[in-house]
């Protein structure tokens, strides 16, 4: 099943191995720095170059990637293909290994078989809906808001790696419900990019008649988190982050109307006009200034594992960063660093790779993928080192000397740093950095090199 063996490599390869029963307790360390933070800028946009608002991709090739963007969008609505279909038995892996709970003690077998059963998957499919959320909310493996953590002891485990969480779902996104738990309070649901159980109460059933008013051909993005989307009357229908999709209803004194969807009290979606600030029409014209003023905006922004507490991961920060200009990624970070022209960095030497890096990479254009981590090419520093923005959890400790210690300094926001975060701690952070962990570099869509036999498409 395709969703959870990602989310789950993802976590497996971002964190330490479990550490000995006879080793020290993995380490958090959450009031240390680290010196590419305290000495690189952190404002991307000081790293372009050349002229700000010459166009990066030109009208027709980004009208192209902004219409196959709005078909996945639109695919649980118009029938097309979803990237993480739902399958029976869909969830049921995540409880296969040993899992914590909230108060950090073990989940019992009696409390997995209660989530199976709640699950009801011997019914699956029992409906098949379109729907639409309404608020921001989450996607789960399992109906349940409750968090199922690997071993807390173990370096890079507990919280905020909660297995059961898919991915963050912003209000204003299709849906198709397929299935609904016993209880009837979660839907299990199918969005372009990923699937998950999300709460009845977030989800409104989408009939034939909304859809034809709600989807105008006409779009409108948020450039901002945490923007407000207010009705005539001043009420804020609801609170949305940047990516966030709407169909413009109309424009007023240079301000987008747009149609957003609310939920009656009978469960079914009305379409409802709001104006919000950080608003603009979509797609954003893709120029260097365009790509560094919102990529300024994201700095500091929290990390969330799969979108938990409405923040964002690795790869969903490079979603919500290139959607607004047209560009429409997949979910998992895997699949972002294979998902056009890449050149592949497996089996190269660190040294070797830092020369493609510098050589063929295009600062803002180029992501850098790694085992379970995806970060954007931004350029080089004054002593040649490619410099990244990526959200971060934090920087692997280990040490020659004491096998024992593990664990991270965390950060858990997005930051700009070289691809060797820490290695001025002598002794306790890997060499290598993330470069040891480097996969490939991938050319964003619209961006593909003229040469052949650069890369693989997939």
């Amino acid at each position: 099943m395709m969703r959870f063996e990602m989310l789950c490599l993802a976590a497996l390869l971002l964190i330490l191995p479990v550490v000995p029963a006879a080793a020290r307790p993995a380490l958090n360390l959450t009031d240390e720095r680290i010196a590419d933070v305290d000495e690189l800028s952190q404002i991307p946009s000081s790293y372009l170059r050349g002229a700000l608002n010459v166009r990066w991709l030109g009208g027709k090739k980004q009208n192209e990637l902004a219409a196959a963007a709005m078909a996945k969008f639109f695919a649980p609505w118009r029938g097309g293909a979803v990237d993480d279909p739902l399958v029976p038995g869909w969830g049921f892996d995540v409880l296969d290994a040993p899992r914590w709970g909230e108060n950090l003690q073990p989940l019992t077998e009696e409390k997995k078989a209660a989530l199976r059963g709640q699950a009801d998957m011997g019914r699956f499919p029992s409906m098949d809906l379109c729907a639409v959320a309404v608020v921001n909310t989450s996607a789960r493996a399992l109906p349940t808001n409750r968090p199922a953590f690997a071993d807390p002891g173990a370096a890079g485990e507990g919280f905020p790696f909660d297995y059961m969480q898919c991915g963050a779902v912003w209000a204003g996104t299709p849906l198709r419900v397929k299935h609904a738990d016993r209880s009837g309070a979660w839907y299990l649901c199918e969005s372009g990019l990923f699937s998950g159980w999300i709460r009845a109460a977030d989800v409104a059933l989408a009939g034939r008649s909304f859809m034809e008013k709600y989807d105008t051909g006409r779009y409108g993005v948020i450039v901002a988190d945490d923007t407000p989307l207010r009705d005539a009357g001043g009420r804020t229908l609801t609170v949305v982050h940047t990516g966030a999709i709407f169909p413009v209803a109309s424009e007023r004194d240079g301000a987008l109307v747009l149609n957003v969807p609310v939920r009656t009290s009978a469960g079914t979606a009305k379409v409802a006009r709001a104006v919000a600030g950080a608003a603009e029409r979509w797609p954003l014209p893709m120029d260097a200034a365009g790509v560094g003023a919102l990529a300024d905006r994201f700095v500091s922004v929290n990390y969330g594992w799969g979108g938990l507490f409405e923040d964002r991961d690795c790869s969903a920060t490079m979603h919500d960063l290139f959607l607004p200009f047209g560009i429409g990624l997949p979910h998992h970070s895997s699949l972002q660093a294979k998902c056009g022209v890449f050149i592949d960095l497996t089996g190269k030497s660190n040294e070797e790779k830092l020369k493609i890096i510098r050589a063929r990479g295009v600062p803002f254009r180029t992501l850098i993928g790694m085992k379970g981590h995806v970060a954007l090419f931004i350029g080089l520093s004054p002593k040649g080192e490619p410099l990244i923005l990526h959200n971060f959890w934090g920087v692997r400790l280990a040490s020659e000397e004491n096998p024992d210690l593990s664990g991270r300094i965390v950060l858990g926001r997005v930051v700009v740093t070289t691809l060797r975060p820490g290695v001025e701690r002598r002794g306790m952070v890997a060499p290598g950095g993330l470069l040891d962990r480097i996969t490939t570099l991938t050319f964003l869509p619209g961006f593909e090199p003229a040469e052949k036999g650069l890369g693989e498409r997939e």
